[in-house]
């Protein structure tokens, strides 16, 4: 008879010290084989985690090799949606467009009280109606920036005078006062949020950004806090850039792609940031109207300066 085994009337028992071990090979064997599928899952899908330590932030990162969208979200595969990603060979020679891109903040009447820099931001709806009815009659044709990637990077058609609105900080007024003037004149524009500000007072609330979403209008990130990028180290301008990207796509249900620097400040080290969390384009101040396939983290831009003239208006336009 074996040492560690009973028999009880011609019958052998498997002992608790044999029956533990076996329990444990079995044990073994299902994790062994439950790596292995799981390894091959991941190889499959190059599935991996990011971890912000310092900021608490972990994210599920799902990198299909054959696509390039914000990785922490499911996949849409709608052909439409393959082409927010960049493609995998870029236009050679550059592509070059010259579409204005207008940069608006506060569409507003500011206060008998209000600062010189206040009073340089902000545009009274009276003015920003005539500037949208200039724009109509002069043959232009408010696109988005969605539209200026496919052309830059997909080569698509763009109307003959194309131009784009953008509107940095997310303040209310856009949705109390330059929303309705855009359904009015049927034009779109693109609204720039800073995530720790949505819904306080004088800021978007969601609800207020999901119905200009569903308007057609395009709502892309101006940042967590909006501090200026050229004072950061690269680990808070990832925190910075992400987080926001996360906050307001949880918050409008809809995917970000554009970012827009606050104050306009930035360095050439931040691109590849933006680029590897699935921005496409950013917004500088920098001014000017030329958009080029090489430089998709620096596009220039055209301030609208408080109290100008429809003159210098028409001016400022190509």
């Amino acid at each position: 008879m074996e040492p560690n085994s009973k028999n009880i009337e011609g019958k052998k028992y498997i002992s608790k010290d044999h029956l533990v071990i076996i329990l444990a090979l079995i044990i073994v064997a299902m994790i062994l084989i439950m790596g292995l599928s799981l390894r091959q899952f991941l190889n499959k899908n190059s599935l991996s985690f990011d971890f912000f330590i310092n900021n608490k932030i972990m994210v599920l990162k799902y990198k299909r090799p054959d696509y390039n969208f914000p990785n922490y979200l499911a996949i849409d595969k709608k052909e439409e949606e393959k082409k927010f990603r960049f493609p995998a060979t870029m236009p050679k020679p550059p592509r070059e467009l010259h579409i204005p891109i207008l940069m608006y903040h506060h569409i507003a009447y500011y206060p008998p009280t209000a600062s010189q820099l206040q009073r340089g931001l902000t545009i009274s709806p009276a003015d920003f109606e005539q500037q949208l009815s200039y724009l109509k009659q002069a043959g232009y044709q408010t696109v988005l920036l969605a539209d200026l990637f496919k052309a830059l990077y997909y080569g698509q058609k763009l109307p003959l005078k194309p131009v784009i609105l953008t509107f940095d900080d997310g303040y209310d007024n856009a949705y109390y006062n330059a929303f309705p003037i855009l359904k009015k004149y049927k034009e779109k524009g693109s609204f720039y949020l800073i995530s720790d500000l949505i819904g306080q007072p004088g800021r978007l609330t969601c609800p207020q950004a999901k119905e200009m979403l569903q308007a057609g209008m395009e709502f892309g990130s101006h940042s967590k806090t909006h501090p200026d990028f050229r004072r950061l180290l690269p680990e808070t301008i990832s925190f910075e850039s992400l987080s926001s990207k996360i906050t307001i796509e949880k918050a409008l249900g809809d995917k970000i792609y554009f970012f827009c620097y606050p104050v306009g400040g930035y360095k050439p080290e931040d691109f590849s940031i933006l680029k590897n969390q699935g921005y496409l384009l950013a917004l500088t101040a920098t001014n000017g109207a030329t958009e080029n396939s090489d430089h998709p983290f620096e596009l220039p831009r055209l301030r609208i300066w408080g109290g100008i003239s429809l003159d210098d208006f028409r001016n400022l336009l190509p």
